[in-house]
């Protein structure tokens, strides 16, 4: 039986910053969406060029133009954009670092090891549940 676990958003999103993106800056918006696409149809990070690991299970996927999404993942299941932030310097700050590992704990923390586990972000709500209950 498939589960389904349903998830609050915390802080500013991934998907907050990607609608600031396609706004302000399409071509940079594409760009980073193709990242993201490559990482679902090669499952996980493959190319150096395009991915950079930061440790910890912690990936960055990252445009020309200076996108960044961190993000972390289980082989052939999943893959969660944990923050996603504009370049303004070489590396990435401490801050986001720090705030990409906690969601990821939390992650690990949340979701069970079994199989069939689909996340779904629920808008609206105030806490994690699980589903079914």
């Amino acid at each position: 039986m498939a589960r389904t676990l349903y998830a609050m958003e915390q802080g500013d999103s991934v998907m907050d910053f990607l609608a600031d993106l396609d706004r302000d800056d399409p071509a940079e918006h594409a760009a980073i969406w193709r990242r993201l696409e490559q990482l679902a149809q090669d499952d996980g990070p493959r190319r150096a060029d395009l991915f950079r690991g930061l440790g910890d299970g912690l990936f960055e996927a990252r445009t020309r133009g200076g996108s960044r999404v961190i993000f972390f993942h289980r082989p052939r299941q999943v893959v969660i954009c944990a923050v996603a932030y504009p370049k303004r310097s070489e590396k990435a700050p401490r801050t986001v670092l720090r705030l990409a590992a906690d969601r990821k704990r939390e992650y690990e923390r949340t979701i069970p090891l079994a199989k069939n586990v689909q996340v779904v972000i629920g808008e609206g709500q105030d806490r994690p549940r699980r589903m079914p209950a």
